[in-house]
């Protein structure tokens, strides 16, 4: 929700898909407005539906809201958004076919790699240490906020487990928006929320048989006196 406003990803099914032409739009409604307010909205928007307006019912989340709920009170679909912690390779792929959106002009994605020197000492791998359970929670929260902060379509947050070689990536950030701003302000936000907040940590492996537990210069709690 932004200045009062709150943004729909609305998907047609079925007839109500051949009556409209299309498969996915985006509504911008009134910060207030109600599951009713935005069905009228929809028939206002096409008017193709009218005819089959007894039949027609919305859902979120894959269960049928009612008439009268505010829609910002509603919790989001989880099909919009994809939150994976684990050791599986991530796949940038994987990630831009979810993000896409019929109703987005633009897709920002966030690839972060394991690079091969700091500070003059040669890397050779990082290890990633989580709790997942929690930190699974805190990058829901952070789709959540880039939800208030932007009209997004999708997002995607993937963050890698276990020890990450030179040149692979550790975590991947992507968002799909209307507009090309939106998506890449979004990803940005994203990528330093996920630095901030998440119960993720780092160990950075050299050549020399050394490593050293990383912190992050963004992490909340490196700022504690």
């Amino acid at each position: 929700m932004q200045s009062g406003t709150v943004k729909v990803n609305l998907y047609f099914f079925a007839k109500s898909r051949e009556l409209t032409g299309v498969t996915c739009t985006l509504h911008d409604l009134p910060a207030r407005s109600t599951v009713k307010d935005l069905f009228n909205n929809i028939l206002a928007a096409f008017p193709s539906l009218r005819p089959i307006q007894n039949s027609v019912v919305l859902a979120v989340n894959q269960a049928y809201v009612e008439w009268n709920q505010e829609i910002w009170r509603i919790k989001m679909c989880s099909t919009m958004e994809l939150i994976r912690i684990g050791p599986t390779p991530l796949s940038q792929e994987e990630v831009t076919e979810f993000v896409s959106c019929p109703s987005a002009g633009a897709t920002s994605l966030f690839i972060g790699t394991t690079k091969n020197h700091f500070q003059g000492k040669k890397v050779v791998s990082l290890e990633y240490e989580a709790y997942a359970a929690m930190a699974e929670k805190q990058l829901m929260d952070v789709c959540r906020s880039i939800r208030e902060k932007w009209g997004v379509c999708k997002i995607a947050i993937l963050h890698r487990t276990g020890l990450v070689p030179v040149g692979q990536a550790s975590v991947m950030v992507a968002v799909s928006a209307e507009n090309r701003r939106e998506a890449i302000e979004a990803v940005s936000y994203g990528i330093d929320a996920v630095k901030s907040v998440a119960t993720i940590w780092k160990k950075e492996m050299y050549e020399d048989g050394d490593a050293v537990w990383k912190e992050n210069k963004e992490c909340f709690w490196t700022a504690k006196p």
